[in-house]
């Protein structure tokens, strides 16, 4: 009763979950796994309960081994791989990949497996997709056999009869990095067959971390040029503005050191003309000098003492005028012998 029970609810959730077409529950019997309800669905989208007659003989194959050795509510997602159906690849070809938890009884000893097979083909598609044009999508497994490939030919070629169609064998690998900062870990690989150069990002995939051998090599490749104008196109703009920026700061500065050199000229101005008219309003004779020692200013005083006009002194140096005034010395400087 109980599992005619299960089996209605397990018919119900596959149809209602598009990403999960099979449904498997395995018994521990004398440390072998009993099948003892399997559910599947096919491509059409029809459910089916499998017939008791079905089902494979006890046996405990490495996917329910890796379960059972799982910490309770940890679940084993095993490698990508086709769909079989009675031991032949299902055809049409349905990627997939199995997902196993161990079940417990309320005690904690273990009552059995649970088998979901999951539909990967909407997952594919969505890696396949790239927003660069002309890129490719390539998904290899851990020995370098192609999950995903442009050509359909060459997806899981060794599980169709074609275990030379690898990614080392289509690919020889140039570098780990592009030549520009912006393009650190993208390297770059050469197509054996064509000589084509590709720019490459390449991302492991591990579904069940901690079980060696079982991690992905997802792999993005763009033309070489092609990529290089789509990086030029984005750093572009940035630039452009980086430019504006600078240009806004430096001419900032700049108005900034002018205002203060305004600033200045103005109180230098300022001074000059207060002491100018201190100079002219003395009733002795003053010049002022510049640093060679030219007078630049005179006061009427001194155009006075000195009985020239204020245009003949400018640029003259003072003392080559004072003996004009003064004379030669014609009486005895006293104390003299």
């Amino acid at each position: 009763l109980w599992q005619k029970r299960l089996d209605e609810i397990i018919t119900g959730f596959l149809r209602s979950k598009s990403t999960v077409f099979k449904f498997q529950l395995f018994e521990l019997v004398n440390g072998n796994a009993r099948e003892i309800s399997r559910i599947e669905q096919d491509q059409a989208g029809l459910v089916h309960i499998a017939p008791e007659s079905t089902f494979a003989p006890p046996t405990l194959p490495t996917l329910l081994q890796q379960a059972l050795e799982r910490a309770p509510g940890e679940d084993y997602f095993s490698p990508l791989t086709l769909n079989e159906t009675q031991g032949q690849v299902e055809l049409p070809r349905r990627p997939m990949l199995n997902a196993a938890t161990a079940v417990r009884t309320r005690e904690g000893r273990v009552f059995g497996v649970v088998v979901l097979a999951l539909e990967a083909r909407p997952f594919l598609e969505r890696l396949g997709a790239s927003e660069i044009k002309s890129a490719t999508t390539y998904l290899t497994s851990s020995s370098g056999h192609y999950l995903l490939h442009p050509d359909p030919r060459h997806t899981f070629g060794d599980r169709m009869g074609q275990p030379s169609q690898t990614w080392s064998a289509e690919f020889e690998s140039l570098d780990t990095d592009g030549p520009l900062p912006a393009m650190r870990g993208i390297g770059r690989v050469r197509q054996r067959a064509s000589g084509e150069i590709f720019y490459s990002t390449l991302r492991t995939v591990d579904l069940t971390p901690g079980t060696p051998g079982d991690d992905m090599q997802l792999r993005i490749l763009a033309p070489q040029s092609q990529l290089e104008e789509l990086i030029a196109a984005r750093i572009r703009p940035q630039m452009q503005w980086s430019l504006i920026v600078v240009m806004l700061f430096a001419g900032a500065l700049t108005a900034i050191y002018l205002r203060t050199l305004y600033v200045r000229n103005r109180q230098t101005t300022r001074q000059a003309r207060n002491l100018g008219v201190l100079v002219n309003a003395m009733p002795i004779g003053m010049a002022l000098m510049d640093e060679n020692g030219k007078m630049v200013q005179v006061n009427p005083s001194l155009c006075t003492l000195l009985q020239r006009e204020e245009a003949t002194l400018l640029g003259q140096r003072l003392e080559t005028l004072i003996p004009r005034v003064m004379g030669p010395t014609t009486e005895p400087i006293s104390g003299a012998d």
